[in-house]
This record gives structure tokens, sequence and C-alpha cells, in this order.
């Protein structure tokens, strides 16, 4: 399996305000697309998003930490054509908060639209390094979004791509393409004050189970009857 990134590693935020929607440009129909959405400091959870150029569904479950606190969900979109569009974010009950923002990647696959493997969530008052996760298989893609303190300052493990100003409000966002199995793994920032945020490893999707093709039952001729010499044979 491989995944490979496609367009920009992008993202919204508003300070004081409600984040409503952002702009979403795709670029190959069957494609997917991660998003990481996060209200900071206040009370409600993003619960959908919606566009006419990708179907989404939740990746995982929400978390709220106690840093913030923020409140994390993170969904996948199918890529269903490809052109500029508005997603719309529909937040759940709640106050929002001083800030509110998202980070967003489109990634085309050789094995489908993925599933989760595993998610963690990031729950601190200051640190360099995001949730360490371990790939059941080799090949996976790591992905998350945070909220900090400060300012994201991009780091330099191998294998992960940063954008420390993916929102447009100076917090950062990662992802790996290609995750070792049986590795943990894990972005180390170049700042100490990522704060909070969920980050998720996706995998191929279990393949069908194969098939076996039923076998005909076969039952033995028995005789029936015989008459003027001769025998009829019935099932």
């Amino acid at each position: 399996m491989s995944y490979t990134a496609v367009g920009s590693f992008g993202g919204a935020s508003t300070t004081g305000g409600s984040l409503a929607s952002f702009s979403l440009t795709t670029t190959t129909v069957g494609n997917f697309v991660l998003c990481e959405v996060i209200d900071f400091a206040g009370g409600r959870t993003a619960t959908a998003l919606s566009s006419s150029n990708a179907t989404w569904a939740e990746l995982g479950n929400p978390a709220t930490t106690s840093a913030g606190p923020a409140n994390c969900q993170v969904f996948i979109g199918t890529v269903t054509s490809a052109s500029t569009q508005t997603v719309t974010i529909t937040w759940g009950a709640g106050a929002t908060g001083s800030l509110e923002g998202c980070a967003f990647q489109e990634f085309s696959s050789t094995t489908g639209i993925p599933v989760l493997d595993k998610q963690g969530t990031l729950d601190s008052t200051g640190t360099s390094n995001w949730v360490s996760l371990t790939p059941a298989v080799s090949g996976e893609l790591y992905f998350g979004y945070a909220v900090n303190t400060a300012s994201a300052m991009s780091g330099s493990t191998s294998g992960y791509v940063y954008n420390a100003n993916v929102d447009g409000g100076l917090n950062g966002g990662a992802y790996n393409l290609n995750c070792a199995g049986g590795t943990a793994t894990a972005p180390v920032w170049g700042d100490s004050t990522e704060q909070a945020g969920i980050m998720v490893l996706v995998m191929p999707a279990a393949a069908p189970a194969a098939k076996i093709p039923q076998q005909l039952a076969i039952r033995s001729l028995q005789p029936q009857s015989t008459f003027s010499g001769s025998t009829v044979y019935g099932r």
C-alpha cells in the first residue's frame, strides 16, 4: 500500500467567533481527505461536515482535553468531484471557543479509502512531542493537528511533513505517508508549546472474505421400482 499527498496542506481558523465553514479544493474523484476540527476553550464539538465535492464521515471518536479545553474531531471525506467548494461544519451544543480551527489534506491511495487503526489525544500544558502511535502494518498514514500556547515551529522528524501555520492561526499540522509497522511514531516539533489535538493512524480496509463455493449435495440414485424387466431410478 502507499499514500500520496495531493494539493496543499491547508486549513482555516477564527478567533472569538464561530468557524462555520471553509473552502476545500479537491483534485481527483476517489481520493480521500483527512480533516480535523477543533474548538478551543469553548464547549462544543464538530459533529459533521458537508460539501458537494466529498462525502464525509467521522473518523474515530471525539476528544475533549483538560488543557484548554479543546474539543476535537477528525473526519474523512471521499472525493466525489474535482472542484473548489465550501465545506459546512455542523457543531454540537455548547459555547463557541476563543479559537475554532481546522486542518485538512487530500491523499491518493493504492488501496482505496482507509479505515482508522489507532487514535491518540495530545493533552498538555506545553510539549514538543505529539502522541506516539504504533502502526499495525507497514505503510500506514499518520495525521494530526493541534493548537498551541504560542506559535508552532516545524520540526525535523524523518518522514514527517509539517505546516506550522496550517490553520492561519499559528497552529500546526503534520503527517507521515509511510510509517513502519510495529514501530512507535510521532513528530517532534521545534517549539515546546504544542497543547491539544487528535492524532490518528489510518490503514487499508480489510479485504472482503473470499467466497467459498457451496458444494453441491450429491444424493445416490436408488432404485424406485421394477417393471417389465426394467429398473427405474429416482433421486
